[in-house]
């Protein structure tokens, strides 16, 4: 059942709560990543970054880390404000791959409480080179993937962001993750809204009606939903219609929406993002 809704021109088809939703993506039980609070951990701001003024700036960290294992040392500092997984930007075809690396090498020798995930940018030209590239990166972790208790998982599988969904199209996104998932075994794959709601305000032709971008930011997630695992959230300035993505993801009740888990950055000052304060003075209260 459904019906057909109509804003200023554009014509968008609304399923009911209860028509068969789509969805090409091998099935997996999301229950062991319910209470799951992630945070998007910058490459370029180590915990030991020198203070420094810059645009945006000043560009430095609530607290400075010295000595071996930083990451680890953060990641147990932010544990009391419930933080259950850090996850670096990694730029396929390969950059940031040491910060990814020494994430996880800090959290085995440490046992630190958080979950190191993976928020791929992919920028390769073709598929394949991009899939080569991911050998390249993932390779050397390849075991770590597998059955490593220090993995950020859902369903038992690692979890990727991906932050730019819009490069390529839905069902060429389907044979991207069936590709990596022939490698490395199955994965969950997030895909990031704002990127969404950018091409939504795009596609409504830079119209500032908020029907008209909504009905946009569905069509969108409607495409692409089939093709991924669920939703994740960079922080970015991007209006994001949410009541929309509450209203599509009731027909995707078995994939993941972690909502706005990485508008909070680790350690850094930044424009329009919300700061998980390390400082001293701001866990005394």
């Amino acid at each position: 059942m459904s019906k057909t809704m109509c804003f200023i021109g554009l014509s968008v088809t609304v399923f009911a709560a209860h028509a068969a939703a789509p969805d090409f993506r091998p099935p997996f039980d999301k229950s062991d990543y319910k209470g799951s609070v992630s945070v998007q951990a910058n490459p370029w701001f180590p915990l030991n970054k020198p203070a420094q003024n810059a645009y945006g700036g000043p560009n430095r960290t609530w607290k400075h880390y010295e000595g071996a294992n930083l990451w680890a040392q953060g990641m147990k500092d932010i544990e009391p404000y419930g933080v259950t997984g850090w996850v670096p930007e990694i730029n396929e075809p390969q950059a940031w791959t040491g910060c990814w690396y020494g994430m996880i090498d800090d959290a085995k020798k440490k046992e630190a409480p958080a979950k190191v995930g993976m928020f791929f940018g992919i920028y390769s030209k073709t598929m394949d080179e991009s899939v080569a590239a991911m050998k390249r990166v993932l390779g050397p972790r390849k075991e770590d993937l597998r059955s490593c208790s220090h993995i950020l998982r859902a369903g038992g599988h690692p979890v990727m962001v991906i932050y730019n969904p819009m490069k390529w199209k839905p069902e060429e996104w389907g044979e991207y993750f069936g590709r990596l998932d022939a490698e490395f075994g199955r994965m969950v794959y997030l895909m990031d809204v704002g990127s969404f709601a950018v091409a939504a305000a795009r596609r409504a032709g830079g119209h500032t009606d908020e029907a008209r971008v909504d009905a946009c930011f569905e069509q969108v997630l409607r495409e692409y939903l089939p093709y991924c695992d669920g939703l994740s959230s960079y922080g970015n300035g991007t209006r994001v219609p949410f009541k929309v993505i509450r209203k599509v993801m009731d027909e995707y009740p078995q994939k993941v929406y972690e909502g706005q888990a990485h508008f909070s950055y680790t350690n850094h000052f930044h424009m329009g993002g919300n700061e998980v304060h390390l400082s001293e003075d701001w866990r005394q209260h």
